[in-house]
């Protein structure tokens, strides 16, 4: 019995056959050092083998650690059908202590995931939002012409960016609305372009592109109303 520990750590054992009276150690005693030794949350059953039938005695060996116990003498058959018992409710929790790791892998993996969503949204948000604060925009005019007089009739504004990342006015736009940010995004720009309003022939009225939620915005009313004869409200294809 002083060996038991020595042994369990050497080979790590499925199960432990464990007398109760034995000569320097007795069960109980062996039970509460295989205690300190066996890591928390595995599972090593230990069934107890005694003469000792007395009440007390199965209580102390319960209370130390053990899983079963059976009286002496007793029948092979029943020693191999506790012992059998014992190795599948084992083989059950290592099947579960598997899945249980496995699902906690993939939870992290997922809340790692999420986390770099966030990182990115809140990285993409921020050159967005660094745009609108440096209104790091210009306006392009295209013009409309009528085909039968050859005569420019209205521009077409058109917004371009020279922040970092250089990209496409569309990516941009796509971006703010990804973060949340697109009518101040189209705010800006139909800003900018009314502002020029003024450079523009007299017969000639100015086209911006707004999205529906933008047109309903008051913001925009506000941005429009002091050229509004002069403005054609173009809502974008999406």
């Amino acid at each position: 019995p002083r060996d038991t520990v020595t042994q369990y750590q050497a080979i790590e054992p499925d199960l432990i056959l464990l007398d109760l009276h034995m000569p320097h150690l007795d069960g109980v005693a062996v039970l509460e050092q295989l205690a300190i030794v066996i890591p928390k949350g595995s599972f090593t059953p230990v069934l107890v083998l005694t003469a000792d039938a007395t009440l007390d005695a199965k209580q102390r060996e319960l209370a130390a650690g053990a899983m079963d116990f059976v009286t002496k003498p007793f029948e092979q058959t029943e020693v191999l059908l506790r012992v059998r018992n014992l190795l599948h409710t084992r083989a059950l929790h290592l099947a579960l202590q598997r899945e249980n790791a496995q699902l906690a892998a993939q939870l992290a993996k997922t809340a790692e995931q999420e986390r770099q969503l966030l990182r990115e949204r809140a990285a993409r948000r921020s050159r967005v939002q660094q745009l609108l604060d440096d209104q790091d925009i210009t306006m392009v005019f295209q013009p409309i012409i009528d085909l039968l007089t050859s005569r420019v009739v209205g521009v077409e504004a058109l917004a371009r960016f020279s922040a970092q990342p250089q990209r496409r006015p569309d990516e941009w736009f796509a971006e703010a609305a990804a973060v949340g940010l697109a009518i101040d995004l189209e705010l800006l720009a139909v800003n900018a372009a009314v502002a020029q309003c003024d450079q523009l022939p007299d017969d000639t009225y100015l086209s911006v592109n707004v999205s529906p939620r933008t047109a309903l915005d008051p913001r925009l009313t506000e941005i429009l109303r002091p050229r509004a004869a002069r403005i054609v409200l173009e809502l974008t294809e999406h």
